[in-house]
């Protein structure tokens, strides 16, 4: 009886895995979700548009972007850690959410890394490191020492948690600086406090800030991507300044909920790394102020893991706290 009833039971799930490898075999044969935590127009969403029309061109479906604003993208990775995990609900993460890991733990309900499967990043853009014009500032070298003889450094950003925040503390900590964090309601007013002076110096994104750094209203002091962006071949990065692997960047990536099968993940993989090579996909991203920065899985899945464990630290040791 008891050879039976273990029988019954290894029947039961070879007939499991069969059905959802026949599943897996047919995917897609609806429509897909792709979920993003923000309000249509911003860079993660162009993202998920850009890569969900791509998927739907090659795998034959719709691709539909579903925005679900609010608490800093944690509603919607709620939602998307609570479907299931066939493929048919996939969501865009970003630099939120590494830090959401760490900074709003307590809120968000899930543990990303457990809840989420990683399938690919997707894109990134990068940040000037911007002084007033007038300021006499001009390099990070400079930056330091005037630092180091002055107690009044200031820097603005758009907000708690964000790159421009979190990125300009990451450069000081290596060199056990401090310097007062202003946070503002967004880029436009964390510019506008460095043309003015009211702060030392600020990120601004390289794509929105480069007509300010030509037409000579900010310098732009450094890079913070690990390689200098071609819109500004002569501005260095801050690793080559000094600061060795600093790369802090503005990045999306395509994440499904935990337990999707592997075959899944791979083909969304393989779809989504083809259309970032594609020409126009390029084209239109740049007009979007971002550009392709293909990961696969794997290597996605590791930047995950070093991100976490990077602003964590970071904000450790800045005593930062959720507002």
């Amino acid at each position: 009886m008891r050879i039976l009833f273990r029988s019954t039971l290894v029947c039961a799930a070879l007939l499991a895995l069969a059905t959802l490898s026949a599943h897996a075999q047919q995917y897609p044969n609806r429509p897909v979700r792709i979920l993003v935590g923000y309000a249509p127009g911003g860079s993660t969403d162009t993202a998920a548009r850009i890569i969900g029309a791509k998927l739907q061109a090659t795998l034959g479906q719709a691709f539909v972007v579903e925005n679900i604003p609010g608490a800093n993208a944690i509603l919607a990775h709620q939602r998307a850690a609570k479907a299931a995990p066939d493929g048919y609900t996939l969501i865009i993460s970003s630099s939120a959410d590494t830090v959401n890991a760490t900074l709003n733990a307590s809120k968000t309900g899930y543990n990303y890394l457990a809840a989420f499967q990683p399938i690919a990043r997707l894109t990134q853009s990068s940040f000037f490191v911007v002084v007033s014009a007038a300021s006499p500032i001009r390099s990070v070298a400079e930056l330091f020492d005037y630092a180091r003889k002055n107690d009044n450094v200031s820097y603005g950003s758009s907000g708690l948690g964000t790159p421009s925040h979190l990125g300009v503390e990451l450069m000081f900590q290596s060199q056990g600086l401090k310097a007062l964090h202003v946070p503002y309601s967004g880029a436009g007013p964390t510019t506008m406090a460095v043309l003015g002076n009211t702060v030392t110096l600020a990120f601004a994104n390289t794509a929105t800030g480069i007509a300010l750094v030509e037409g000579g209203k900010v310098r732009a002091i450094a890079q913070s991507g690990k390689v200098r962006s071609p819109l500004a071949p002569n501005v260095p990065t801050v690793a080559e300044a000094g600061v060795p692997n600093f790369d802090v960047v503005s990045w999306a990536g395509i994440d499904g909920p935990a337990g999707m099968p592997a075959n899944i993940v791979k083909l969304l993989a393989d779809a989504s790394l083809a259309a970032l090579k594609s020409p126009d996909t390029i084209a239109t991203l740049a007009k979007a102020g971002t550009e392709p920065y293909p990961l696969d899985t794997a290597e996605y899945t590791s930047f995950l893991k070093n991100e976490i464990a990077q602003w964590a630290k970071v904000l450790r040791t800045a005593n930062v706290k959720p507002e």
